[in-house]
């Protein structure tokens, strides 16, 4: 009897450890479980920022794409305009050299007249 008391004490007394090291095995759980949803809450803002930081990124990456390809065109533009230019200044150089026979041939056309006059009255 006394060998059966002593079995059942020993089966007792290790199933009450083994009760006692369940509940601290579920305390220390709850307890990384807490640590681990603080942890988790204080990293939620600085992710938050990241993504706010990321979404910033690729915003300026499409607008730097926009740029690139306005600059783009405005260098093609830019260069239309400069042959346009030298063209213009080709016209205007051409303009003030018929401006200057212009008016030697308006001196002839008058002298001729003048001529004419000259002989028509004085023949």
């Amino acid at each position: 009897m006394q060998v059966y008391a002593a079995q059942l004490l020993c089966i007792g007394r290790y199933e009450e450890l083994k009760a006692r090291k369940e509940v601290k095995q579920k305390k220390e759980e709850s307890a990384e479980l807490q640590k681990n949803m603080e942890r988790e809450k204080k990293l939620q803002l600085p992710m938050e920022q990241v993504a706010m930081k990321e979404k910033e990124v690729l915003d300026l990456k499409n607008e730097n794409k926009e740029l690139k390809r306005k600059v783009e065109k405005l260098e093609k533009d830019k260069t239309g305009l400069e042959a346009r230019v030298v063209e213009l200044c080709g016209q205007k150089k051409e303009a003030e050299t018929s401006k200057e026979h212009h008016g030697y041939e308006m001196l002839v056309v008058g002298f001729e007249r003048a001529r004419k006059q000259a002989g028509f009255f004085f023949p």
